[in-house]
């Protein structure tokens, strides 16, 4: 190392110490962050964290990247599990159980099939019989043989984070806080939600480095002007400040998006290219999956810039830790000076709040409950729809179809029960986002909605170990949450985000399946109108996780006979029916109520966060008041002098991150 480089780690090393000292106790997460982030300043190791929402095709584009299928990609959604990929000599996976009894175990895993059962949903099941009731797989680590990460680099993959539970997205921001630089995962015709802004927010004042990828860009030919418009998006500052409440935190949001570059890839393509032998068909599958773009810029903007990569993080971080410090540090000026208007803001904010918390929340949950009253009743004019469809488009043409045309009508209809399942879990979606929207057109009615945004989360879900990987260390929801329960977006909530584990346990989805039963509900019915239909309207964020999630036993038992004649068809159609209005009908229903329930929780926790955060600033103001003038002055000017040092220190850093 150069003796510039040195004196230049140097000024860092000390800025970071300066800040870390001068640090609010309110930025205990940012300083926890950039505590880990400056123990392993020296490691080769260089992680990248991949996220993004549910479906977007992380898993794929990460065995596209190592250059293997290891990940489960292709069959149900994998779980709230985060999985850290490094170079090896063979495939080797050490997995990371909480036990039913709840204890911790570690396992070896070594063969793909394994991995399934460790991170796919449809694994659960013979998760619990290794592992007890109730067992869930915490974390894994894989090595596998791979020439991307001989150099050291590391690759995160996270569950969804556009989710709305906390756990969720706070397992994909603790793994953020280990990485040096992040991934971010689109597809196109799916835009950015605001569920995800949020996080990508939260993400840029923690992570100096940022990639953009697209994935899926075989199955459009308007991949890269979706892919401009994402990235157009990004910057768009009208945007960034509806959504935050917060001017001068969009500006820093749409720089930062400025210098971030986008690629796009078909990951399917590089992986159908490996199964090749060298010679123009693999070579026209590697040129059209763009995947080399992606690994030339982790390859020259990660690894060879490995130094300044962490150092543009470092800085990150510590000037996320100085501006919450100032932040405080002026509210606390401004309540010792006896800043009359500051104080009556302080006591009405509290008085609004304290009336959200009143009479258990009924201000707000007699609103959210009254909106998913309604959602049993909306159900049940789907399946009645549905199934009426369903009489018209085949049961009405039965005596006019001969054998074969009846055979294979049957076998379109036998997918309908999980298709319709589909589109009532897409219904409970619209409705719990839209009773959660509900709540938040309040928080805004009262002036909330800002406050909700500049609050700061210091609960951590998720705390570190000794063998590097993650355990759940409490369930503390904080008003993070709240943002993103009300933001509505729930694609996934209990469905992608926390259904995998909550809503198996809960008895609603089966962990486990015989792949002749996900074979049947997820055969082709788009031979009749029902069908087409069903299939336009479901959401895809929910297809990766409902195909095969739930077993129609009726179903699979009918299809293993040949229905030729029309008694036998009236049989299918009958039982098709039975399932729609029977299973598929009543897993909704009980997905509704688990997943409200938590949306629920989320929003309560992170009002009893912002009362929390009122009380504590009343008692600041009360405990001014008891002060003796000279003891008042002399911590305004104790107060004065730490913010005079915080901007002086901030400057000190944007100057250092000028010349990096």
């Amino acid at each position: 190392m150069s003796q510039p480089e040195e004196l230049l780690d140097e000024s860092l090393r000390a800025i970071t110490e300066r800040t870390v000292e001068l640090a609010n106790p309110g930025s205990g997460r940012a300083v926890a962050a950039l505590r880990r982030l400056t123990a392993r300043r020296r490691t080769p190791a260089l992680p990248v964290v991949v996220v993004g929402e549910v479906s977007r095709g992380k898993s794929t584009l990460v065995n596209a990247l190592v250059g293997q299928r290891v990940l489960p990609a292709d069959r149900t959604v994998t779980t709230s599990t985060w999985t850290l990929i490094k170079h090896g000599p063979s495939l080797a996976g050490q997995a990371t159980v909480q036990c039913g009894d709840g204890t911790i175990e570690t396992v070896p895993v070594n063969t793909v099939a394994a991995l399934g059962t460790y991170l796919a949903v449809d694994g659960q099941q013979q998760l619990e019989d290794l592992h007890g009731a109730g067992a869930r797989c915490v974390s894994m680590v894989l090595e596998v043989p791979s020439p991307l990460l001989e150099s050291g680099l590391q690759l995160i993959d996270t569950p969804g984070v556009g989710g709305l539970r906390a756990t969720h997205r706070q397992a994909t921001l603790t793994a953020l806080a280990e990485a040096d630089a992040v991934v971010f995962v689109i597809r196109p015709g799916e835009p950015i939600s605001a569920s995800e802004r949020l996080f990508l927010a939260e993400a840029s004042e923690q992570i100096g480095t940022c990639v953009v990828v697209q994935t899926h860009r075989d199955q459009t030919l308007k991949a890269k002007a979706a892919l401009d418009a994402d990235l157009a998006s990004l910057t768009d500052r009208q945007q960034w400040c509806a959504l935050l409440g917060d001017q001068e935190r969009a500006d820093r949001v749409v720089a930062y998006f400025r210098d971030v570059k986008g690629i796009s890839v078909s990951s399917r393509n590089a992986l159908l290219a490996q199964d090749e032998p060298p010679g123009p068909v693999r070579d026209t599958l590697l040129r059209s999956s763009g995947l080399q773009m992606l690994t030339e810029v982790l390859q020259h903007d990660v690894v060879a810039a490995r130094r300044r990569v962490r150092q543009r993080t470092e800085l990150q971080l510590v000037e996320l830790v100085l501006r919450q410090t100032r932040d405080r540090t002026r509210e606390t000026v401004a309540l010792l000076s006896g800043d009359a208007e500051a104080a009556r803001i302080l006591e009405d904010r509290r008085a609004t709040i304290g009336r959200w918390v009143a009479h258990g929340g009924d201000l707000w949950r007699r609103r959210y409950r009254a909106g998913c009253a309604r959602i049993p009743d909306e159900l049940q004019v789907i399946v009645d729809r549905r199934c009426a469809e369903l009489n018209t488009d085949v049961g009405r043409q039965l005596a006019a179809m001969k054998p074969t045309e009846i055979e294979k009508a049957m076998k379109g209809v036998l997918g309908l029960p999980a298709q319709v399942f589909t589109e009532l879990l897409t219904e409970v979606d619209t409705k719990i986002a839209a009773a959660a929207a509900g709540v938040r057109e309040l928080l805004e009615r009262d002036g909330l909605a800002q406050q909700a945004h500049q609050t700061d989360d210091d609960g951590v879900t998720f705390e570190r170990l000794g063998d590097g990987t993650f355990t759940r260390a409490s369930t503390n929801l904080s008003v993070e949450d709240l943002k993103h329960a009300t933001l509505g977006g729930m694609a996934g909530v209990g469905i992608a985000s926390s259904g995998a584990l909550v809503l198996a346990h809960a008895g609603i989805l089966p962990g486990a399946l015989a792949a002749a039963a996900a074979a049947g509900t997820a055969g082709g019915a788009a031979g009749t109108g029902l069908a087409a239909t069903a299939a336009t309207i479901a959401a895809p964020i929910f297809w990766p996780f409902v195909v095969g999630a739930v077993a129609f036993v009726a179903i699979h038992q009918v299809s293993r006979v040949r229905a030729r004649t029309r008694e036998q068809a009236r049989t299918v159609l009958a039982t098709v029916r039975e399932e729609i209005a029977g299973t598929a009908l009543t897993r909704a229903l009980d997905a509704a109520k688990e997943v409200g329930r938590m949306v629920e929780e989320d929003i309560e926790a992170g009002i009893r966060e912002l009362h929390d955060e009122a009380d504590r600033a009343r008692r600041d103001l009360a405990d001014a008041t008891t002060l003796t003038p000279a003891a008042r002055l002399a911590r305004i000017s104790d107060a004065e002098d730490l913010l005079a040092r915080v901007e002086d220190l901030r400057a000190e850093a944007a100057a250092l991150a000028g010349r990096i």
